[in-house]
């Protein structure tokens, strides 16, 4: 059975059977791109982010903004975040969750949303308590993800 298309009734509640058909068709997409003003982009389907995450609030606080692809008010199709150290602890924080990633070079398949900035930069110690709490090994200068 292929399951190609998700019935509109489903959104934002994707049945188990469904949520796993999903997954099992390779390894999560990530997608490297550049906006507008020419930044480093990564960004993923919503629910891999959660997912590596637990929630759009840790992402949020943990790069001090992110972006949402997909509709203003409906599901948060792809999530995302700009800068090349934040596209990089990105991927590397969903490599450590997920496994193997698939690296797309281009723009995610929905429209920008919007995005959010909620505050300064975390430090060095306050990054590493974080991805303690993400259990994720810290980033070193010497692994580059």
């Amino acid at each position: 059975m292929g399951w190609k298309v998700i019935s509109p009734l489903f959104l934002g509640k994707i049945p188990a059977g469904i949520h796993v058909l999903r997954q099992s068709e390779g390894p999560p997409k990530v997608y490297l791109f550049r906006n507008a003003q020419g930044a480093v982009c990564s960004a993923a389907a919503g629910e891999h982010v959660i997912q590596a995450f637990g929630s759009v609030a840790v992402l949020n606080r943990y790069f001090g903004g992110h972006m949402t692809f997909g509709q203003v008010f409906g599901t948060n199709e792809f999530l995302g975040v700009w800068g090349n150290r934040n596209a990089s602890r990105f991927r590397r924080i969903l490599r450590a969750k997920l496994g193997e990633l698939e690296i797309v070079h281009a723009n995610p398949p929905s429209r920008l949303a919007g995005s959010s900035v909620s505050g300064p930069r975390l430090t060095t110690a306050e990054r590493s308590n974080l991805e303690r709490g993400l259990a994720v090994a810290p980033s070193s200068p010497l692994s580059r993800a």
